[in-house]
């Protein structure tokens, strides 16, 4: 069956073009297919949202996500990724996003974890009184 997650990636136009270039390598599994595309602008650049339909496996091993792996590190202004296991705590961000509007669609996440921390501070002072 499979371990199932959601993906996150936020790049540059230029950065999505190199990311669909290499992609097209592999006729047999097209990654790229499973990833909703959608357009932001921002300070006049434009940025591009990968998103996951559905979940799907996101293994490191497999060569279709290697080439991803690879191409985003390589790419000039850098991306964000977020990966959402089934595990609640399972979940990978990295940031290297050298334009920061690269982090806006990530919003929520600042949000969450300032929520959570908040919560968890509140549970500790609660468990001390």
């Amino acid at each position: 069956m499979g371990y199932y997650s959601d993906v996150m990636i936020s790049v540059t136009k230029k950065g999505y073009e190199k990311i669909k270039k290499e992609q097209e390598k592999f006729d047999y599994y097209q990654l790229l297919k499973l990833f909703e595309t959608s357009t932001f602008e921002k300070n006049g650049q434009s940025f591009v949202l990968l998103r996951t339909e559905d979940t799907i496996k996101y293994y490191p091993e497999y060569e279709d996500v290697k080439q991803l792996e690879k191409t985003l590190s390589k790419l000039k202004d850098g991306y964000v990724f977020a990966r959402f296991g089934e595990e609640t705590l399972d979940v990978e961000f990295r940031n290297n996003a050298k334009v920061k509007e690269l982090l806006e669609p990530f919003d929520f996440i600042k949000e969450f974890s300032n929520n959570l921390n908040k919560e968890l501070n509140k549970e500790e002072e609660e468990e001390f009184e």
